[in-house]
């Protein structure tokens, strides 16, 4: 039995030592334009100790590609972004585009230094990443990239019109004179301690959204022909780009439209938006104007030129209490409102026709929603926002919600709960929908009774305490209802004929299938009781805690997708299996070895392929010949081989263990890329 832990360690690379300038002494600098150069540190300080491969979470794209996630370790000083992980080139830092997004570096007050890899691509890195990091003092890139160079601090890459684009502000920095047709991209100057800002002649472009959230920003000058400081403002044209943070700001006359993040991050308390006012984007395009303020009110004269949607505009406005949404409004997008935690009150015109669930995450105050009594398309009842019967958003403020049967789930409107910590489905008359209830921390669950059940992903980023299956239950119980969730406990009430638990491990009694095993803190190694005779589909999905499987000599079979997901290190699959199903190993990307027992197994073509699995698993210990291996993934692999085997340090795989009476122990380690296929 084997159940080593691998560990790779990075090359640590130099940091380069950035000066910071102000505006009058940009000129002075002296790192030049071209990339800055990194070299192997021989002996390493302490200082210079950087984080290996263990330290990042990582999102695979490609067999090849490599996105990072963030840090697994948040005591990591100086960061350091490989070149590549596990043979995988690491080209950028990840996000998911949502609320929620990955922001593992962001708030991390011990980052002092971030040096970029040298597969590094374009657009992939910005200020939004490092929110809240704002002890940053360094920032370098490998001398090998292609795209990026810095200078005064500032992280530019080469885009292909030959113009250089600003993407990432550090400590310190400042706007260089002498780096031609600049281009300040989204998020580029945000999240930081400044409260000065200089825009110099050259340049040419800033992103509707690369200037917001520097709450100490006071002094705005500028010596571009485009985008102008007037009376304190930064503006272009007629639009408002950018307001200094003070409390009261008072507009220049020639101001007639409000940029997409004028407003955001700022002391702002009152604004009213004039009849002679509009946004600058009347689209579908974010508009966060007000996100992340000190804004307490705001008033919308009549004839104010309504856009569409306010989207993010007021969300995470701290003070903001109650706030009548303006006619005109046609929709009220996602998380417009969220996190407006001291939000008491909102009313909605009749001209809005669509309203996301999502609008009013974590606003826990929020207990009172207006509707005209001529509105025929909402309603405010039972602590819910509800479009005829269909629940648009939970809004209660019970420790325990108990859900009617008339009521339906169809869109995300269950997120983010923070006073609600039980929820009842047992009432339901349907199955609930996918990826509809998110981001909750729950005390207990009650599934639905009688022939209802749930579906792939219904719970999704949620932590539940336990989750009780009712009488009636008898449908598929899956480890797929809870898309990357911990559940902790699974219990079953007393009369129900079709499950029961055993050590924790919650078994289908007719066929003796091991449906479902929780994550419990205090567990690494699996107990799977001795009357188990199958693993269940998605069984151990998303099981962050154990370590290691030993499945037992009854089961026969593995349904697919068993340890999805998961951060299980090592599996011994017993001689008793006779068949894998698919993509068991899908994204784990902690497994180290796998056991096989079985040399004549069944596997599927994409059972243990890592282009579609994206897992890690560095040897493979088979209880066969090689000729038996060899036969038994040529006969299964198809065309996903090469992708599985293909050596050139590329490949997951990276060792064989096969017997071989030849040699002394009976066991032979042979390297995939010396294999004969």
């Amino acid at each position: 039995m084997r159940r080593t832990k691998l560990f790779l360690t990075l090359t640590a690379l130099s940091l380069l030592q950035l000066g910071s300038c102000s505006k009058k002494n940009v000129n002075s600098v002296t790192s030049s334009i071209s990339s800055s150069s990194s070299t192997p540190s021989v002996n390493p300080t302490e200082e210079e100790v950087v984080s290996n491969e263990d330290d990042f979470d990582v999102t695979y794209s490609t067999v090849d590609v490599v996105f990072i996630n963030g840090l697994l370790n948040d005591s990591v000083t100086n960061l350091i972004i490989p070149d590549t992980i596990k043979g995988k080139k690491v080209t950028g830092l990840f996000s998911n585009g949502g609320y929620y997004d990955n922001l593992h570096f962001a708030h991390n007050l011990k980052l002092k230094s971030i040096t970029i890899g040298a597969n590094f691509e374009k657009n992939r890195i910005t200020n939004k990443y490092f929110e809240g990091s704002t002890n940053i003092e360094k920032i370098s890139v490998s001398s090998s990239n292609p795209y990026y160079f810095v200078k005064n601090n500032c992280l530019f890459y080469k885009d292909s019109d030959g113009s250089n684009v600003l993407t990432m502000t550090i400590k310190g920095f400042s706007i260089p004179e002498d780096v031609a047709n600049i281009k300040i991209a989204k998020d580029a100057i945000a999240y930081l301690d400044i409260d000065k800002l200089y825009i110099p002649k050259n340049v040419i472009s800033i992103d509707d959204q690369a200037i917001h959230s520097n709450y100490n920003l006071t002094d705005i000058t500028s010596d571009n022909d485009i985008y102008k400081v007037v009376d304190g403002f930064l503006v272009k044209d007629d639009t408002l780009i950018l307001s200094p943070s003070v409390e009261y700001p008072k507009l220049p006359s020639t101001i007639s439209k409000i940029g997409q993040a004028a407003f955001a991050g700022t002391k702002i308390k009152e604004f009213t938006f004039y009849s002679n006012l509009s946004f600058a984007s009347n689209s579908d395009s974010n508009i966060i104007t007000f996100k992340n303020s000190d804004l307490e009110k705001v008033t919308f004269e009549d004839g104010f030129s309504c856009p569409e949607s306010f989207d993010s505009a007021f969300s995470s406005c701290k003070n903001l209490k109650e706030i009548e949404v303006p006619s005109g409004i046609t929709e009220i997008k996602a998380y417009a409102f969220a996190s407006c935690i001291n939000l008491e009150s909102i009313k909605i015109p009749n001209s809005a026709t669509k309203i996301s669930g999502d609008a009013f995450i974590n606003t826990p105050k929020l207990e009172n929603v207006y509707f005209d009594s001529t509105n025929t398309n909402f309603k405010f009842e039972n602590e819910c926002i509800l479009k005829g019967s269909e629940l648009i958003a939970l809004l209660s403020h019970k420790e325990t919600y108990v859900f009617e049967p008339t009521i339906i789930i169809s869109q995300t409107s269950i997120n983010g709960l923070t006073g609600i910590k039980n929820l009842d489905f047992s009432n339901c008359n349907y199955n609930l929908p996918s990826y509809k209830i998110k981001n909750c921390k729950l005390k207990s669950v009650i599934l639905p009774n009688g022939p209802y059940s749930l579906n792939q992903g219904t719970f999704q980023y949620c932590e539940i305490d336990e989750v009780i299956i009712p009488e009636r239950f008898d449908k598929n119980f899956s480890g797929s209802y809870f898309s990357d969730s911990i559940v902790k406990k699974v219990t079953v009430k007393e009369g129900n004929q079709t499950y029961k638990v055993v050590d924790n491990a919650l078994i289908k009694i007719a066929t003796s299938e091991l449906s479902f095993y929780p994550n419990i803190d205090s567990e690494t190694e699996a107990k799977i009781p001795a009357e188990v005779l199958k693993i269940g589909a998605y069984c151990f999905a998303h099981n962050k805690n154990l370590k290691f499987i030993d499945i037992p000599s009854t089961v026969t079979e593995i349904g697919n997708g068993a340890f999805q997901y998961s951060n299980i290190e090592n599996v011994i699959i017993p001689s008793s299996v006779n068949v894998l199903g698919n993509a068991i190993f899908a994204w784990s990307s902690h497994m180290k070895e796998i056991t096989i027992n079985n040399p004549n197994i069944q596997l599927t073509k994409d059972s243990l392929i890592p282009s579609l699995t994206a897992s890690s698993y560095s040897v493979i210990h088979f209880n066969g010949t090689m000729v038996e291996f060899k036969k038994l993934f040529n006969n299964s692999l198809n065309t996903y081989k090469s992708n599985f085997i293909s050596g050139n340090g590329k490949d997951t795989l990276r060792e064989v263990e096969v017997n071989d009476s030849s040699v002394e122990g009976g066991k032979r380690i042979v390297k995939v890329e010396d294999i004969i296929w």
